[in-house]
């Protein structure tokens, strides 16, 4: 038997819809981002960020910022939406998950068919006045600088990094 939980998951917008009822958990958040379908990912997403589900919940060593970018292999038409829906709605961008990664890091790591894709992508976490870029990639070899490791993205691929850099640009030039 189909619940709310599992539609979430695994269905689209309209076999959510036939088992929600309305209360519009974190945990159903959870699920959503995880579903394989970008578009029933966005739908419901939506829906349950319209209908105020909690955004900032860290489960299991993940947060949803880090589900969005962590669960699948590209990204989707409105991931960049949805993050910025995430970040308004208070998720960290300065999350580092399980594995040691920041929700930075992830989102600059997503497979996206053009680099422009990842534009408003870039733009939820820059757009974030908490985006510490100072944080150290890997906490135990504090040395280089999440900010450094971008960077360096940059210069070894400019081509296929033109947006990140855009945004680093502006970073380091705002107050």
């Amino acid at each position: 038997m189909p619940t709310a939980k599992r539609s979430a998951k695994d269905g689209d917008l309209s076999a959510f819809s036939a088992e929600y009822d309305g209360n519009a958990t974190s945990e159903l958040l959870v699920e959503a981002l995880g579903n394989r379908d970008a578009e029933a990912r966005w739908e419901i997403s939506r829906r349950l960020l319209d209908d105020g589900a909690d955004a900032s919940p860290v489960a299991s060593g993940q947060s949803t910022l880090s589900i969005l970018l962590g669960a699948h292999r590209r990204l989707g038409e409105h991931d960049g939406e949805l993050a910025q829906r995430l970040v308004d709605a208070g998720a960290s961008v300065n999350y580092r998950g399980r594995r040691g990664r920041l929700v930075i890091h992830l989102a600059a790591l997503t497979r996206a068919d053009a680099d422009e894709d990842r534009r408003q992508l870039y733009a939820a976490f820059f757009s974030s006045p908490k985006l510490d870029l100072s944080l150290p990639v890997n906490p135990t070899i504090p040395d280089v600088t999440i900010r450094q490791w971008l960077d360096g993205l940059v210069e070894r691929a400019p081509d296929k990094r033109e947006v990140l850099a855009v945004f680093l640009v502006a970073h380091l030039a705002s107050p």
